[in-house]
């Protein structure tokens, strides 16, 4: 579609998306493992930006751009439908969470937390949430 879209959010650096088949494979290895009272952050150490994020929404729904801004004083019509379909992700965009990967390393190695989504990574999984919760859009999507 011949649209380019903003969102509503804070901008960051930071946002941790995760692959299933790695928390899966990780949170099986850990119950073989003792009880010790530890919290276990299953979020790899390599965060996006909400630029990359952006990126790939905008290629997976086939849009021109999406770009997140602080403040959207009248969004259009465009803009409020785009939102619908990104909604979910609109928390993660402000959270600028830092989280604490080192009982993972201590178990797993350092090379464990060293993977990285970007690029078509990352649209892969973005464009499997939206078949998955919006299988109307199925033909449409990448």
């Amino acid at each position: 579609m011949d649209v380019s879209v903003r969102l509503q959010g804070v901008p960051s650096d930071a946002v941790y998306f995760v692959p299933i088949d790695y928390l899966t494979s990780v949170t099986l290895e850990l119950f073989s493992h003792p009880c010790s009272g530890k919290t276990y952050h299953l979020t790899g150490d390599s965060p996006v930006s909400t630029d990359a994020i952006s990126n790939a929404i905008a290629k997976t729904l086939k849009i021109n751009s999406l770009t997140v801004v602080d403040f959207i004083d009248k969004m259009t019509m465009d803009e409020k439908l785009i939102h619908r379909f990104i909604g979910e992700f609109i928390p993660y965009f402000g959270a600028r969470a830092r989280f604490d990967v080192s009982n993972i390393v201590e178990i797993f190695g350092r090379e464990s937390v060293e993977w990285h989504v970007k690029g078509d990574n990352l649209t892969q999984m973005i464009g499997s949430y939206y078949r998955e919760n919006f299988p109307e859009l199925t033909d449409a999507i990448v």
